[in-house]
């Protein structure tokens, strides 16, 4: 009959929207855990905070994790956290007088040497060259 039809329709769209604001819900606590990962990493890089620290700081398993970081910001941890450290080392090269060791290590970098290679392989230039072209202090 055309009422039991409607009142099934009804109940479909009532449980369609149900589960659509669990996903939204469940798609948001993913998206915090990412940005909460992003952050503790940034807080302490210059520590040398890793992935695995990170997952058994979170409390999820490391290959979660990555699971969650691929979806939703489509890249694994490793290249998020590469990209923070040379965005922060980037700015310190423009925006500070500090030694290119003193980068290094604020960044998370071991030695100063792996520090300007990894630069040089991420930005295509120096440290010392960025600092000379654009140097704002």
């Amino acid at each position: 009959t055309l009422k039991s039809r409607i009142a099934s329709d009804k109940l479909s769209l009532l449980f369609c929207s149900k589960l659509i604001h669990l996903l939204s819900i469940e798609s948001r606590d993913e998206s915090n855990t990412v940005e909460k990962a992003m952050a503790l990493f940034s807080s302490e890089m210059d520590r040398g905070i890793n992935i695995t620290d990170i997952s058994e700081r979170i409390g999820l398993s490391l290959a979660h994790l990555r699971r969650l970081f691929h979806k939703i910001t489509g890249s694994s941890p490793s290249k998020v956290f590469e990209e923070i450290r040379m965005k922060r080392a980037r700015e310190l090269c423009r925006f500070t007088d500090y030694s290119f060791g003193e980068i290094a290590g604020a960044c998370g970098f071991a030695e100063q040497s792996s520090f300007s290679k990894a630069y040089i392989r991420y930005w295509n230039k120096t440290p010392s060259d960025e600092r000379k072209s654009e140097k704002i202090i």
